[in-house]
């Protein structure tokens, strides 16, 4: 969550200064699609994040310690979704007022953001799914010795 309170922060800072001192407008298609984007990686990441695949795993501080890193990932899915979707609707909202500009550049630095955390957050999941093979052949090497 702090970490996407800190990506919102950057996004606006950088947002403010490039609103005030340039004449840049993001288009409403631009947004569209960075949101579009940002959605379906949200869906696919999340829809791996729920799965763990822990029932192979018998040790049962390496299971909840494995489930432990999924739900990070899954929160962190969840959360720079929300605060996507909330800078999306007010950047709409706030078409054709004083703060577009500043709106518009927000959004769009955060999604891209959020775009590049998902696939961090892909990278972290696939290493999750090799420590659970990992650990399910050391706990059946143990047992066949």
């Amino acid at each position: 969550m702090i970490k996407s309170l800190a990506y919102l922060i950057f996004s606006a800072g950088v947002a403010a200064i490039l609103a005030v001192y340039t004449c840049v407008v993001v288009p409403e298609p631009v947004l569209t699609t960075l949101y579009t984007v940002g959605g379906v990686i949200f869906s696919v990441g999340m829809s791996i994040a729920i799965t763990p695949k822990t029932d192979g795993v018998t040790n049962t501080e390496n299971r909840r310690g494995i489930r432990k890193s999924y739900q990070v990932v899954r929160n962190s899915f969840m959360y720079l979704f929300a605060i996507d979707t909330l800078i999306f609707i007010a950047a709409e909202v706030l078409r054709k007022t004083k703060l577009e500009s500043f709106m518009g550049i927000t959004c769009a630095l955060y999604v891209l953001i959020s775009i590049v955390y998902f696939t961090f957050n892909f990278i972290e999941l696939q290493k999750l799914g090799n420590d659970i093979e990992e650990q399910i052949l050391k706990e059946k090497n143990i047992k066949a010795s």
